[in-house]
């Protein structure tokens, strides 16, 4: 989308202005994109975020550390390892920074639809039905 921009853009008075096309699909999709990009984490870590000590200190317990470091460690990770990546996966899905972003991703450019009606209004049917046609006359193409 960036190499959209910047390629089709134009230049006005000097100054380099993004193309709208590419801008404004830019926009639809990350409103739509993050949100479900934030699910697939959440379904992916699972019940992670419940199991995770309360913090650091847990590991310098000796009653709970062994217990800690046989069942939070993975496969490919140490125990301490793995917990740090969960607390930094829950700071963007779950802590209060993470639900203002969220909701600062989603609404940004306004609702997606305001996007997508900027969208259908910038882009360029014509120049769309001359590929769609270019292609369907390709050699083998019938």
């Amino acid at each position: 989308m960036l190499h959209a921009h910047e390629t089709m853009g134009h230049i006005e008075d000097g100054v380099l202005w993004p193309s709208r096309t590419a801008y404004y699909a830019a926009s639809a999709m990350q409103s739509e994109f993050n949100g479900r990009m934030l699910e697939i984490f959440r379904e992916m870590a699972g019940s992670a975020f419940i199991t995770l000590p309360s913090s650091d200190a847990d590991f310098q317990n000796p009653e709970i550390a062994a217990d800690l470091d046989r069942y939070m460690r993975s496969g490919s990770t140490d125990a301490r390892t793995r917990v740090k990546l969960m607390r930094l996966i829950w700071d963007f899905l779950g802590s209060e920074f993470g639900s203002r972003h969220a909701q600062y991703e989603k609404f940004y450019g306004g609702p997606s639809f305001v996007a997508k009606q900027h969208l259908y209004r910038y882009f360029d049917f014509k120049r769309a039905g001359v590929l769609v046609d270019r292609a369907l006359n390709l050699p083998g193409v019938e």
